[in-house]
């Protein structure tokens, strides 16, 4: 029952991070073991790399495997075009069980290479909708474990993203680096 809300993750990562937010599944000596955790709502934040920083963080958001119903919604996660070394991944969720239960709606992507990459996706595991993707990685804004998805009609076609605008340049008036 984990919540994290309401927050501002930023600043010059350029010494490196694994991630701003990782649930972790590692339990001592059994790193092979799925202990994770249940219910983590991650909402209403921004994760922002600093506008002249090269980024040492490859991922804003990390589930590992053994989390169940994590929920990421209304944040803002963003890197600076200009940035040489953009974050890799704006959520990573990898081997995650078949009843995880994870959803990711109503985020802005922006300036990452992948929106949300996923070792084992699932329709039954991952949920995503009501995202913006705005990524610098040829238009990378979903990755399994097998393909990458680089247009809406791809996105869709797989079953995600049905609602709303889905890839668009969000205009920031100010950005949030």
């Amino acid at each position: 029952n984990i919540l994290i809300h309401d927050n501002i993750f930023y600043g010059d990562w350029s010494t490196g991070a694994t991630a701003f937010v990782y649930l972790n599944d590692n339990d001592g000596a059994d790193t092979n073991a799925y202990h994770g955790g249940n219910h983590c709502k991650i909402y209403n934040n921004q994760f922002c790399i600093d506008k002249d920083a090269t980024s040492g963080v490859r991922r804003f958001i990390d589930i590992d495997n053994g989390w169940h119903d994590v929920q990421v919604f209304n944040n803002t996660i963003a890197a600076p075009w200009s940035t040489s070394t953009p974050p890799t991944y704006g959520v990573l969720c990898h081997n995650l069980h078949s009843d995880a239960g994870v959803v990711i709606k109503n985020n802005i992507f922006y300036g990452v290479d992948h929106g949300v990459m996923c070792q084992d996706f699932t329709a039954a595991t991952i949920t995503l909708d009501y995202n913006l993707y705005f990524t610098t990685g040829s238009d990378h804004y979903i990755w399994d474990a097998t393909d990458r998805y680089n247009t809406a009609s791809e996105v869709r076609a797989a079953g995600h993203e049905a609602h709303g605008v889905f890839a668009s340049d969000p205009k920031f008036v100010t950005a949030p680096n």
